[in-house]
């Protein structure tokens, strides 16, 4: 346990300060041993090593300027895969408004090189995944912490949330097309036609 707190310790001391490339891997090395240490249940909740992990994350999402950097971070955000990981109340709201904070400025290109606004697409999708990891992961307790948030921006919320069902679905009926083009192909029939039936039946 020691030895885990003192390198989470480092590498949240790593991900908020030094170059890009360091705090990048310290980022990239936190979602690997937060994910490992989760997936053990080894003393993580509430564990103080945890939430400074998470606020050294949280400020990487947040303030640093390089786009890469915030990707790992906020993959590392999503490694969180338990409630119980966040602690209390405070820590799973936290979470929450940072990935919030950055679904609602990730499109906005001011303060951008076009070097850094190039991973825009995958920063945005990165941010998407994880924050709906988290909202799975909430208790009805959650979001009374967090009512000033939903509410102030509940119009921006369900537009994402429509844009991210709307995704998935695109994404079944790709698969399922797919997987009748690959049937059919099998059974020498016309890939064409097993398309058409499968996108029919996914709607």
């Amino acid at each position: 346990e020691e030895v885990l707190s003192t390198a989470v310790e480092t590498l949240s001391a790593h991900a908020q300060e030094g170059g890009t490339k360091v705090r990048w891997t310290a980022c990239y090395a936190l979602g690997g041993v937060l994910g490992a240490a989760v997936a053990s249940r080894r003393g993580v909740a509430g564990a103080p090593w945890l939430l400074a992990a998470i606020d050294a994350l949280c400020h990487s999402v947040g303030e640093s300027p390089n786009f890469k950097v915030r990707i790992a971070a906020v993959q590392a955000l999503g490694a969180l895969s338990t409630r119980e990981a966040f602690g209390d109340d405070d820590g799973y709201a936290r979470v929450f408004r940072c990935l919030v904070s950055m679904l609602l400025v990730v499109d906005d290109a001011s303060g951008a090189s076009f070097s850094e606004y190039r991973y825009r697409g995958d920063l945005k999708a990165s941010v998407s995944r994880s924050l709906l990891r988290v909202i799975r992961l909430s208790r009805r307790t959650d979001f009374l912490a967090l009512k000033d948030v939903l509410v102030e921006h509940a119009g921006d919320l369900f537009a994402w949330l429509s844009d991210a069902e709307m995704a998935a679905r695109n994404a079944e009926r790709e698969a399922a097309a797919m997987a009748a083009d690959a049937a059919e192909a099998a059974g020498g029939g016309s890939p064409s036609s097993a398309t058409a039936a499968a996108a029919a039946a996914a709607v």
